[in-house]
């Protein structure tokens, strides 16, 4: 299954100029109106890494928090999403998890609720029309499908959401007109991965890999760690610098002869890193990369770091990352439909009485349960909906005005 990895990278520089000269108006639209407030980002598997990078670039660009989390997260949030946007991110819409979180999502009624989807006329994005409450953003980026990896659409969707934001106003200008302009050096990738090989060289006698990252690179080692276990490159650990100084150190001690490091420095944390990486034991092999960008670009080229190095362990160890043997256990835990909903007799409460008391109380279910409130608000349901059927069933007599109802 699955395409070539080495095919699918050499298809990078084409996503990038046809991102840059895509139409991002709508989507800089929705991110604009969306600036004031808290915004979740959705995502599984590849797309993760573009929540991740998202939750990054709103935070950055407009001083107000972001969240990435996977589809079952947001579904089990017990956040009140009527003050909150939520952006679902996908690569070719068709996933179980993200057209079921959906479903959920949409009824649980967000401040704002878009979906970016990199490829067109997909079953998520037909889904979501149905709605007329969901801005939909579809690109159908030339490179199609990518294979088992995510790579062209991740790095389009990187792409197009900065641009957005640009779009909106809420950051200048930062990406360069080339691709080339990304990597260290302006070099082609062919050059760069030859000099990031020699590099990393060392690390692929390690069984494991603890991956250092700074705020603006966390998406480049959530990325990381995703690919080294999607394709089963070898094991991956994640931490910032300081998290990784609060006991995660401990594992260099037990087992610095398996272990490697990949270190992300970026301008604002070079000091610690140097005085981080001096007390690594010195058998252990370290792949230190400087960023001399910083906020989105740094980031961004992060992630292409990312991308090349699953490459690189790929070709040391003898595996395709884009073309895996997935057994048949891994396609059915695939499609298992995670979401569906439960019977009747199963639900905390009916649907039309969640909805109406959380917008009464405008707060959640969870919440008012936690707070001893529900039987109370549920009463007040009861007692109001009685009060409807019954008003519904009398006839009407000729002193019955509408103003009746507005008292």
């Amino acid at each position: 299954m699955g395409k070539p990895y080495a095919a699918e990278l050499e298809r990078l520089p084409e996503t990038y100029s046809w991102c840059l000269a895509a139409s991002v108006s709508e989507l800089g639209d929705w991110i604009r109106n969306s600036a004031d407030g808290p915004l979740l980002v959705i995502g599984s598997g590849g797309s993760f890494t573009s929540a991740s990078f998202s939750e990054f670039l709103h935070q950055v660009c407009t001083g107000r928090i972001a969240k990435a989390l996977t589809p079952l997260e947001a579904v089990h949030s017990p956040l009140d999403l009527r003050h909150t946007n939520v952006l679902i991110m996908t690569a070719g819409g068709k996933n179980p998890d993200i057209i079921g979180a959906f479903s959920r999502l949409v009824e649980r009624e967000p401040r704002s609720l878009g979906v970016l989807c990199t490829r067109g006329r997909t079953p998520l994005t037909r889904l979501a029309s149905r709605t007329g409450r969901t801005r939909i953003f579809d690109f159908d980026i030339p490179s199609g499908k990518d294979g088992y990896l995510a790579t062209n659409s991740l790095i389009a969707t990187i792409t197009l959401v900065v641009r957005a934001y640009e779009s909106a106003g809420l950051t200048r200008p930062v990406l360069p007109d080339a691709f080339l302009a990304l990597l260290p050096g302006r070099v082609t990738p062919a050059v760069f991965t030859r000099g990031l090989a020699v590099k990393a060289q060392p690390l692929w006698t390690r069984r494991t890999l603890i991956v250092l990252h700074t705020p603006a690179t966390q998406a480049a080692a959530v990325d990381l760690e995703a690919r080294f276990s999607e394709a089963a490159l070898g094991s991956v650990q994640v931490a910032d610098y300081r998290n990784f100084a609060h006991g995660r150190h401990y594992w260099l001690a037990v087992r610095g002869n398996e272990t490697g490091i990949v270190a992300f420095v970026t301008r604002e944390v070079t000091d610690l890193a140097d005085r981080t990486l001096r007390l690594v034991p010195e058998e252990v092999p370290t792949l230190r990369i400087d960023l001399p960008e910083e906020g989105a670009l740094a980031s961004l080229s992060a992630v292409l770091h990312s991308l090349y190095l699953a490459q690189l362990a790929g070709d040391a160890t003898g595996v395709d990352p884009g073309r895996p043997s997935v057994p048949d256990f891994g396609r059915r835990l695939y499609r298992i439909q995670a979401f569906r909903r439960p019977p009747k007799h199963d639900a905390p409460l009916p649907a039309a009485e969640t909805i109406a008391i959380e917008r009464k109380a405008r707060t959640t279910i969870r919440s008012l349960e936690s707070r001893g409130e529900l039987e109370r608000w549920r009463s007040a349901y009861r007692h109001f909906r009685s009060n409807l059927l019954s008003l519904s069933s009398a006839p009407f007599r000729n002193s019955f005005k509408i103003n009746d109802l507005r008292k």
